[in-house]
């Protein structure tokens, strides 16, 4: 398992995101992993189905998503995904690439998707 450290939303902790080598995870995919398409950034409920899925690059307003959530960023070629306090993209903490992240989205209103 590779460990990766991001802050995800600004006035977040820092979070220690463990990123899952299920099916390699690295800086490009080329496979569904855990049902997220190649391509998509994916959310999952505890129950590890995907609540959520995301391909356009832009911002994405989330909704009645509260606690802690597998988000996995499956985008190819580097993409990568930022989480955010503000809607439409406002407020955002430090992008992070491909891989697995464990966050909390009960202070999280939007994720923005960029190359």
């Amino acid at each position: 398992m590779k460990r990766l450290k991001a802050v995800l939303g600004t006035g977040a902790a820092a979070l220690a995101a463990t990123a899952s080598l299920l099916a390699g995870a690295g800086t490009a995919h080329a496979d569904t992993i855990n049902g997220c398409a190649d391509g998509y950034v994916c959310i999952y409920a505890d129950d590890g189905t995907i609540v959520s899925r995301y391909y356009t690059y832009g911002p994405h307003n989330l909704s009645n998503m509260y606690g802690y959530h597998y988000v996995l960023n499956n985008q190819t070629g580097g993409a990568k995904v930022a989480a955010c306090t503000g809607y439409n993209g406002g407020d955002c903490g430090t992008p992070v690439g491909p891989g697995w992240y464990w966050i909390n989205l009960t202070p999280i209103n939007s994720i923005y998707l960029s190359a």
